[in-house]
């Protein structure tokens, strides 16, 4: 690839590694989202471990959390872009995580009423 005078190809380079190196991040991202999908879905078969003090990895608490942090981490991701996306495509990202953060609550409450014996 031959060079002009200003570099232009340079920057054209750059801006590829760079868009290039997001879209890995965004991939490795939402397998993430998708593997904890899995854990959280495990942890809704009996018996149900709302929040155990022995192996915090298999309760409910833990994994919702985990899946809140990947959900904003990919959302921000998004965001984030090095590109410009569709209007709606960054709403959405906006709305997801603002869901996944008020659900958590929600969730969190509700174990905690639960715990509680408030239910």
């Amino acid at each position: 690839m031959a060079e002009n005078n200003n570099g232009s190809n340079d920057d054209e380079h750059d801006k590829h590694v760079v868009l290039l190196d997001w879209i890995q991040k965004l991939t490795t991202l939402a397998r993430n989202v998708g593997n904890g999908m899995t854990d959280l879905g495990t942890c809704l078969y009996p018996p149900l471990h709302l929040n155990s003090n022995d192996n915090d990895n298999d309760s409910l608490l833990h994994q919702l959390n985990m899946q809140r942090g990947a959900i904003v981490a990919l959302t921000e991701c998004i965001l984030d872009t090095p590109t410009e996306l569709p209007q709606d495509v960054t709403e959405l990202a906006s709305k997801l995580k603002n869901a996944a953060i008020t659900r958590y609550k929600e969730a969190t409450d509700a174990i905690d009423a639960a715990l509680n014996g408030e239910m």
